[in-house]
C-alpha cells in the first residue's frame, strides 16, 4: 500500500512508525513508500520526537562489508593503507571506510596527510609531485635561467639540477664543460637555449662582455660590492 500525502493533513504517527520505524527502511526508502519527499519525512519524525535511525542499523549496508566491522582488521589496515586503497580492497567507498573508522574511534588526526604519507613513504619527488614541470624550473641569477634535473651530471646540485645552457653545449660539443668555461646567451635571453643562441666562452670574454671593456675593473670593483651589501657582509 502506498500513502499518498495530503497537504492538509498531517502524517500520523502509527503511520511514521508502520513506514520507518518498524521496518528496514532509510528516511528515504520510508519518504518514497508514502510517497512524500524526504524533507516532509523529516519534518513529521521531529515533530513526534522520533530519533532518526544512526547508520549502523542498515544491515544491508553492515553486511555487506563485513570486514570493516573488524575492528582490529580494519586497525592493522590502517598502518599501510589509505581510505581509497581499503575501500578498493573491500569493494565500498572511502566515505564508508571513513563512517567505519570514526564509529570505531580510529580516526586520525590528519587523514589526508597520514593518507599521503602512507601512499608515498619517500615522499611526493619527481613525475608524482603535482607541481612536477618535465624535471625543470627557472632558476639561477634572478631566476632568469632554466635548470634541468639532471642528477648524475658531474656538476649537478644537490638537488641533481644544472643549467640547461650549460647541458645544450655539452651535448653540442661532445663533453663535460669544466667550471672556468662558460656559456653566453648572444641575445641576452636567459631563457632562449638554441644552439644558434649560445657561445662557448671563457670567464673574462664572458666578464667583457657583460660589464663592458671600457672602465672594467671598476665595474667589476662594483658588481662585487653589490654582492657584499645584498649578502650584509661588511668589507
Amino acid at each position: 500500500m502506498t500513502y499518498k500525502w495530503d497537504k492538509f493533513r498531517k502524517i500520523s504517527e502509527e503511520t511514521v512508525r508502520v513506514a520507518y520505524v518498524d521496518v528496514d527502511r532509510s528516511i528515504k526508502e520510508a519518504a518514497k513508500f508514502l510517497g512524500i519527499n524526504k524533507q516532509t519525512l523529516v519534518r513529521a519524525l521531529d515533530q513526534y520526537g522520533i530519533k532518526r535511525k544512526p547508520r549502523s542499523w542498515n544491515r544491508k549496508r553492515t553486511n555487506k562489508y563485513p570486514k570493516l566491522q573488524d575492528r582490529e582488521w580494519l586497525a592493522e589496515q590502517l598502518k599501510t593503507k589509505t581510505y581509497g586503497d581499503i575501500a578498493r580492497e573491500v569493494g565500498s567507498t572511502e566515505g564508508n571506510v571513513a563512517d567505519f573508522v570514526k564509529r570505531f574511534g580510529l580516526k586520525s588526526e590528519n587523514p589526508i596527510s597520514d593518507g599521503l604519507k602512507k601512499k608515498y613513504p619517500e615522499g611526493m619527488r619527481g613525475e608524482i609531485n603535482p607541481n612536477w614541470n618535465g624535471g625543470k624550473y627557472h632558476g639561477g641569477n634572478k631566476r632568469k635561467y632554466i635548470m634541468a634535473r639532471c642528477p648524475d651530471h658531474p656538476w649537478a646540485s644537490k638537488q641533481g639540477y644544472v643549467l640547461e645552457h650549460r647541458l645544450v653545449m655539452e651535448k653540442e660539443i661532445g663533453r663535460i664543460l669544466q667550471p672556468n668555461e662558460y656559456v653566453h646567451h648572444i641575445n641576452g635571453n636567459g631563457k632562449d637555449n638554441r644552439i644558434e643562441n649560445l657561445k662557448l666562452v671563457g670567464k673574462r670574454e664572458h666578464q667583457q662582455i657583460h660589464l663592458g671593456s671600457n672602465n672594467f675593473q671598476q665595474a667589476e670593483i662594483d658588481r662585487l660590492r653589490r654582492i657584499l651589501d645584498e649578502n650584509k657582509i661588511a668589507y
